[in-house]
């Protein structure tokens, strides 16, 4: 599982739609679907109800959004951190 599956995750659980969430990353839905597949393969469990033209979180796709999106905030913070202390870097030693 790598972050960009966890952030088609969290923007199909909001929306509702992977074809919404592909048009965010400008990827297909077919690309979106498939990863969301995968995530749900490693997990071994379904984290959506596909019904026509729309998805549905599982109780297991709800517990997952609460942990994946904040993992992903996590991250998020840490990696503007690492960037900011390098700017700050990059000015003291230039």
């Amino acid at each position: 599982m790598n972050f960009t599956n966890l952030r088609y995750f969290i923007k199909a659980y909001e929306t509702g739609s992977f074809t919404e969430t592909g048009k965010e990353f400008f990827v297909t839905q077919v690309a979106v679907s498939q990863q969301i597949k995968q995530v749900e393969n490693e997990l071994e469990t379904k984290l959506f109800l596909r019904k026509k033209n729309r998805i549905y979180p599982t109780r297991e796709g709800d517990f997952f959004y609460k942990e994946a999106k904040e993992i992903v905030q996590r991250y998020d913070n840490a990696s503007n951190m690492v960037k900011i202390h390098e700017k700050g870097r990059m000015r003291m030693s230039g």
